[in-house]
Order: structure tokens, then sequence, then C-alpha cells
């Protein structure tokens, strides 16, 4: 299938009845069964339900469905819409990372840092009001076993699945 509306896509999520694509700074929602647009949400800016990407062009957009919310970090702030697009909420991201997942009553999230010849990795996890509580996994490889794509472009996604972790009821799995 080709979607028309979709020229370079940096996120994708599936569920049992709608695909939800991250492009730029605009999430399209389609039906998973007729590929049809439902709806598209966000635009660039700084207000409720409007999208920016990070400073130096990196992508900062990260999506993720949770339960009944698609949660969008753009930028160090967690928006939460309805299944059907509609802006429920927002609060700011503690600035450590990008990547949330729910954990039970928590939330986990991730971040890799370049320095020099090394990349560092940690694994954090916050409380439900996206609080930092604590660091649950650290490590460092020299010159870093993924390598940023260039000087100003990181795939977060290909980082994401790179770090080999995921939550499951109250328990995080980890890959090392």
């Amino acid at each position: 299938v080709v979607l028309a509306d979709i020229i370079r896509p940096h996120a994708m999520r599936v569920d049992e009845n709608q695909v939800y694509i991250a492009e730029e700074h605009m999430i399209y929602i389609y039906n998973r069964s007729s590929f049809k647009l439902v709806k598209k949400i966000g635009c660039t800016g700084d207000g409720s339900g409007e999208f920016r990407m990070g400073d130096e062009g990196k992508k900062e957009l990260f999506l993720d469905v949770q339960g009944s919310d698609i949660v969008v970090n753009s930028n160090r702030r967690i928006s939460f819409f309805r299944k059907n697009g509609d802006f429920r909420r927002e609060i700011r991201a503690v600035p450590l990372t990008g990547f949330y997942q729910s954990v039970g009553e928590n939330i986990i999230s991730s971040r890799l840092i370049w320095e020099k010849n090394k990349t560092k990795e940690y694994i954090f996890i916050c409380d439900p009001q996206y609080e930092f509580v604590g660091e649950i996994y650290r490590a460092s490889s020299e010159v870093g076993r993924m390598r940023k794509l260039n000087d100003t472009r990181t795939d977060w996604e290909m980082v994401r699945h790179y770090l080999g972790y995921k939550g499951y009821k109250n328990h995080v799995y980890l890959a090392d």
C-alpha cells in the first residue's frame, strides 16, 4: 500500500485498529484495514498539540501508543492524544531522554550520548508523572557499537531498538 501523504516517515506504531505514522511535525492516523486517512494531528509550533523538532535538525519527535493514548515527545514536551487524534494534555519531559514506554504504573526511558570515541547508554525509570526516579542501566563502549549517521542526524528509531529493551507489565527486559 502506498500512502500518498507520507514521504519520509521516521516512526510508526500499529494497534488492533489503526496505523500511526510520524513524519516531520505531523502524526498521520490511518485505518488499519482500509488504509484510509482518519486524521492528521500536529503542526510546527510550541502550543498545545503542536510539535517542534530539536536543535540542529535532530529528529526529536517520538511516537508511541500506550493504552488508550497516542504519546508524542517533541523537544522535551510530552503530548497525549486520544486514539481518534483529539488532544488531551501535555507535560514537560524529563530533560534526559526521548523514548518513553509504560511499564506497569511507571515509565522507562532511554538515552544514548556520544562523546569523542565512546557511546554511553542509559535506561531510566520515571514515575507516572514522568518525573525521574532512577537509573536502571548504564553501559559505555569504545567508538560505539552504533554511530551517528552523520554529524547532525541520528536515526532515533534505530537507537531505540539498538538498546534492546522492552517493558512488559511490571518488568523491563534488557538484551545486552
